[in-house]
């Protein structure tokens, strides 16, 4: 009798139920998913729906007119198209006529089923006289005429002095009342100072008038740059927005926490000292908080890199957990800024997180050479426990790392679809073209 071992799949194995080939399980490349020749799509956002499909954004380039077109598809839950959506799985093209960009940013699922994309729009990748776009898409790819004017809603970012936005940088939601958020960095003269807009759509896809001005926040910083790179919705209806600030006279940069109340007003209960704004320090280091996530209480966890003021070369990622009303939690890492090494050739910048349903926080991000000499590139993801300690139960003492080529850019996103898989899209491969890898859960 012949003794027979069976393989036993872990949390944090990729998934062989999603690839493209039997020597890649858990690998999907998207241009081969939409069954294209062009091999340069890039990924923006991705979306997992509750019957095991997904939503992929990105967009793609036309080389001979420089034209930049968005597209949309839908995949099944084994990484192929679903020829049913859209043109043969796929939409593409552009919203503003004449556009030499349109490069979509996220993209969500309502509870209906249709789809919100926030795009934008310009007319050149630098001084890019920018216009945010909000979009919606009904399950089959048409537009849904009933949102915007004719499934669009635009605002001109130029008539309250933007010269252009932070491509890569921006957040959507879309709550069970239909309301729908969304975040963009934009920069203004003089210095190319960056701002936050934060805006509050009806389900309708009209401006929320009732919030901040006329629907709109403006955030900025006197003196100092502000990118808002992610921001949560608290049960109690307060808006958390995560960033960081920067100075121009010496490129210092410090975490920043602001939390608004429904109507976009600042919030001067939340903080140390009831300030209404958290600031995360590190003595002689440059904080850039890349992400926020909430567990279903409100509290939430942080993560991003930590650089010296002198070269991004000697930098690590890091979390940090806060409680719901924006000072240190104690029950999460003792409440302390916890950096996270890697190894001794990469370091890790935090891209993105999300809380599993039992409290336990996922965070994904791409490698950093230490060296100028290392080309090649990985994505981790780590779990964490309830306490901020690593979760020995996943992958290899808390931590699972992909090989994903010789490049490895943003936008990176981590998603958790309905089953508990772990979904991650990323812009990797030697062609740095857009990438979806998929991991196991337990």
């Amino acid at each position: 009798m012949s003794d027979v071992t069976m393989g036993i799949s872990m949390a944090g194995d990729l998934d062989p139920d999603f690839s493209q080939t039997d020597f890649e399980p858990g690998r999907v490349e998207i241009w081969k998913a939409f069954d294209w020749s062009l091999m340069d799509v890039f990924f923006a956002s991705i979306a997992p729906a509750s019957n095991g499909q997904m939503y992929v954004s990105g967009y793609f380039s036309d080389f001979d007119t420089g034209q930049d077109f968005y597209c949309l598809g839908r995949l099944e839950a084994g990484g192929a198209r679903d020829i049913r959506f859209g043109n043969d799985g796929v939409v593409t093209g552009t919203f503003s006529e004449g556009s030499k960009i349109s490069l979509p940013s996220k993209v969500v699922i309502q509870g209906d089923g249709k789809v919100v994309m926030l795009e934008l729009d310009a007319s050149s990748r630098v001084e890019a006289d920018p216009e945010l776009i909000v979009v919606r898409f009904l399950d089959t790819g048409e537009l849904d005429t009933e949102f915007g004017l004719n499934g669009i809603r635009r605002y001109d970012l130029t008539a309250e002095g933007y010269r252009g936005l932070v491509f890569n940088v921006g957040a959507l939601q879309v709550l069970a009342d239909g309301f729908i958020y969304g975040s963009v960095t934009g920069t203004r003269d003089p210095g190319n100072i960056e701002s936050v807009v934060i805006f509050r759509l009806t389900m309708q896809g009209d401006w929320d008038l009732s919030f901040g001005n006329q629907g709109i926040l403006d955030i900025s910083v006197q003196g100092k740059s502000m990118r808002g790179t992610d921001f949560v919705i608290q049960p109690d209806g307060g808006i958390v927005l995560a960033g960081y600030t920067t100075s121009p006279q010496d490129g210092s940069a410090t975490g920043r926490l602001y939390r608004f109340d429904s109507r976009g007003r600042p919030d001067n209960s939340f903080g140390p000292g009831d300030a209404g704004f958290l600031e995360v320090i590190v003595l002689g280091k440059k904080v850039e908080i890349s992400t926020i996530a909430m567990r279903l209480d409100g509290s939430l966890a942080l993560a991003g890199v930590i650089s010296s003021d002198f070269s991004d070369l000697d930098s690590s990622g890091f979390i940090m957990g806060i409680t719901a009303d924006g000072v240190p939690d104690p029950s999460f890492s003792n409440g302390e800024v916890v950096e996270t090494p890697i190894n001794d050739d990469y370091w890790v910048q935090w891209m993105s997180a999300i809380f599993q349903a039992d409290g336990r926080l996922l965070v994904m991000g791409r490698s950093q050479p230490k060296s100028e000499s290392i080309g090649d590139s990985y994505m981790y993801v780590t779990r964490y426990r309830l306490d901020g300690i690593l979760d020995s139960s996943f992958g290899v003492e808390g931590r699972v790392e992909t090989f994903v080529g010789g490049y490895n850019e943003p936008p990176t996103e981590i998603q958790l679809q309905a089953d508990g898989k772990i979904v991650v899209g990323l812009n990797g491969t030697s062609f740095n073209r857009g990438l979806l890898l998929r991991y196991l859960n337990d």
